[in-house]
């Protein structure tokens, strides 16, 4: 899935390549945290407002606890102890420069937040979100649907 990752950090416009993810567990004092490159799970850090908007806030947890629970680096033991979680956390680890197009694009899709959100419509990130997913799905269908025919 090709999330965006484009978002402002330290008064300039960056990709977050990375982010890391604490994650609160009922019985334990301390937290527990790995860094993560899932392109998924950093475009619901980025737009965790929006969504949180869109589909309330228990909406949003639900979906980033299960994409947190899916990211390729999450250890099995703090994958087992997802009943438990508590809550979660996450900070920006590494950013790089964005090209001059993805800066272009950035700077367009904001402004077409901003006269949204004038015009007091609903934010779109929610049905980007679900259109990229649905996309990655079509995508993995025929994927899978051609290699069974190649057999």
């Amino acid at each position: 899935m090709n999330f965006p990752n484009v978002y402002y950090h330290e008064d300039d416009i960056k990709k977050i390549n990375s982010i890391e993810i604490s994650i609160f567990i009922a019985y334990q004092r301390e937290h527990k945290s790995f860094e993560t490159f899932d392109s998924q799970v950093i475009f619901l850090y980025i737009n965790q407002t929006s969504l949180t908007e869109a589909i309330n806030y228990y909406g949003y947890t639900k979906i980033m606890h299960d994409a947190i629970f899916n990211c390729k680096e999450i250890t099995r033991p703090l994958r087992s102890s997802r009943e438990y979680w508590t809550g979660w956390n996450a900070e920006v680890k590494a950013v790089s420069k964005c090209t001059k197009f993805e800066l272009e694009l950035y700077y367009f899709e904001q402004e077409e937040r901003w006269q949204d959100s004038s015009a007091e419509l609903a934010s779109k990130r929610y049905l980007q979100y679900l259109n990229i997913l649905n996309d990655a799905s079509s995508i993995n269908n025929l994927l899978t649907t051609r290699l069974k025919n190649d057999k």
